[in-house]
């Protein structure tokens, strides 16, 4: 796992690899964990799970700010983790507390969930609690809480409602996930004779969209040879015919509604970082099929419509581009839009003064330095230095 719960990671490591009867923590009766998962959700798969006293076991762990909760069941491997925390360290009380990640941040609460031997490299969610009423020496005498958990900036989510001792009642079932609308994606690509050698000796059309589908899209913010980049794969039917796009800007821009020319490959030597960068490869995974890719491109693209998450999460997004293998004639030409039924997310708060911190450190890189990606980093903001002209 990647990232851990903020703050107190070294103490999760302690939890993680420690028995279910450590020191501090209590054996309680009268509780519950009901999930219910999305299916693709990739902890849940599409399962509902209901633990209780009478087949499971339910080992608790409290410290201020904190909630450690493992849910083992008897004669079986399907056991759960879920943690909570606190953004400001005080005790985690009655309330809403939305925005939780399972990384360091000072001002975001903090959550984890894993559980049948499945654990995400990030998740984020929500939670709900409803009661909480704590005992001496780490002692949890009453709690409930309702959350929702996503892995990897992924829609589809797990959902839990946990009770120790608590009178308040499991929520109802949730209704079966929505399928997607007609217009959540859709991607076109021609292939004109001759691209990629023998794999398209004649000219092809594809056409994907959510009836016989799928798609995923991400942006990565950091990189070493460019700023920032759009992934979109899609997938069409069984996992055949795999088509998987990036397009990037150049060092010190970031990617918007724009025309982007001149675009070349990831390992084109001609490129100086300067260059907006484009990969469109394929990837057929049928019997008898193959795949393949061109290092050396150039082409351009438009994005027409993009909004992002803070943690690069795709709300929508929507261009076209044309790329040419090896500086040859026959070209791709394409167009996609990609639309999430999620919602747009609500800002996030302003970055503290430095006077909510007893610490301070900033870090300052050059435009063109790997290691600090030509930012300056203080605390939890991070803010470009290279100039558009750079």
């Amino acid at each position: 796992m990647r990232l851990l719960l903020i703050v107190i990671s070294a103490k999760l490591m302690v939890c993680f690899a420690s028995s279910p009867d450590r020191a501090g923590a209590i054996v309680v009766a009268s509780s519950a964990l009901r999930l219910e998962s999305d299916p693709r959700d990739f902890l849940g798969r599409g399962a509902t799970r209901t633990y209780t006293e009478a087949d499971s076991t339910f080992d608790v762990l409290h410290d201020p700010g904190f909630l450690y909760i493992d849910v083992n069941r008897q004669d079986s491997e399907r056991n759960w983790t879920v943690a909570f925390q606190s953004p400001s360290g005080t005790d985690l009380a009655p309330g809403v507390y939305e925005g939780a990640i399972n990384g360091p941040s000072p001002r975001k609460p903090g959550m984890l969930v894993r559980g049948e031997h499945r654990t995400c490299g990030f998740g984020k969610g929500r939670f709900v609690i409803l009661e909480a009423e704590y005992g001496e020496e780490g002692t949890v005498n009453r709690l409930a809480v309702d959350f929702e958990y996503h892995c990897e900036n992924e829609e589809p989510g797990l959902f839990g409602a946990l009770r120790i001792n608590s009178d308040h009642p499991l929520p109802p079932q949730r209704a079966p996930t929505p399928t997607p609308r007609p217009d959540q994606f859709r991607f076109d690509v021609e292939i004109e004779g001759g691209y990629f050698g023998y794999m398209f000796p004649t000219s092809m059309k594809f056409h994907y969209d959510p009836s016989d589908s799928t798609a995923k899209a991400y942006t990565f913010m950091k990189g070493r040879s460019f700023w920032q980049h759009l992934d979109v794969s899609f997938r069409g039917p069984n996992g055949n015919y795999h088509w998987n796009m990036i397009l990037a800007s150049s060092w010190c821009d970031d990617l918007g509604r724009s025309s982007y020319p001149g675009a070349l490959g990831f390992n084109d030597p001609d490129r100086t970082n300067r260059e907006p960068v484009i990969s469109v490869s394929y990837d057929r995974n049928a019997p008898g099929g193959g795949g393949h890719t061109c290092f050396n491109v150039d082409g351009s693209f438009t994005i027409r419509d993009l909004k992002l998450g803070e943690h690069g999460e795709v709300y929508r997004a929507a261009g076209e581009f044309e790329q040419h293998c090896f500086g040859t004639t026959p070209r791709i030409v394409g167009s996609f839009d990609y639309t999430s039924t999620r919602p747009t997310p609500t800002p996030a708060p302003p970055t503290p003064t430095p006077s909510d911190y007893s610490s301070v450190a900033t870090f300052e890189s050059e435009c063109g330095d790997y290691v600090g990606s030509s930012k300056w980093r203080y605390l939890t903001g991070v803010f470009p230095l290279c100039p558009a002209s750079s």
